[in-house]
């Protein structure tokens, strides 16, 4: 799914977009949303270090893709299936920092 967007948007037959993507899956409406910098170090660590090394983490940025349970409803949406909610972390959210 991510191959045929990333060529979608190489090729511009896609843009590149946060919100609503409709045209990957049949009948699935997708959702990409963007990373918080504050998860980049838990999810993409090589990803930032590489940047960092080069001089060019600014230009570091991820999205997140989304997708709905069975009855349409993403996992940030009340009622969300448990088991679609629990395997797609909220990464446009920021981190908290646990106090311990």
């Amino acid at each position: 799914i991510v191959w045929n967007y990333y060529r979608g948007v190489k090729s511009q037959e896609l843009k590149p977009l946060e919100g609503p993507v409709s045209d990957l899956i049949d009948n699935f409406n997708l959702v990409l949303r963007p990373v918080h910098v504050t998860q980049y170090r838990e999810y993409f660590g090589f990803a930032g270090w590489y940047y960092r090394r080069k001089g060019r983490l600014s230009e570091f940025r991820a999205l997140q893709l989304f997708w709905p349970d069975k009855m349409g409803r993403l996992p940030w949406e009340p009622g969300c299936d448990a088991s679609v909610n629990a395997s797609q972390p909220l990464l446009f959210q920021p981190l908290l920092k646990s106090i311990n």
